[in-house]
């Protein structure tokens, strides 16, 4: 009886990890052309982003210290 729930067990756990392993090995890589903002811009690619997120909120620091270097005296 033992025995034959230790096998039980070392048989889904070996499939347990096979199917892990498997995942990982199979799992595309995502490769991203850019690694800051400034060069997201530089590629010229068009992205979307969901209103309301940290991206849109760096997004929208960054025009704005742009913009104020340009023109410090008008308020944005």
């Amino acid at each position: 009886m033992i025995t034959s729930l230790w096998l039980l067990t070392a048989f889904v756990l070996g499939i347990v990890y096979r199917c892990n392993l498997k995942a990982m090995l199979i799992l595309p890589t995502l490769n991203i052309p850019f690694d800051s903002l400034e060069e997201l811009v530089t590629t010229g690619k068009i992205v979307g982003i969901l209103e309301g997120t940290n991206i849109q909120h760096q997004i929208w620091v960054l025009r704005n210290d742009v913009l104020a270097g340009l023109n410090p005296t008008e308020d944005l």
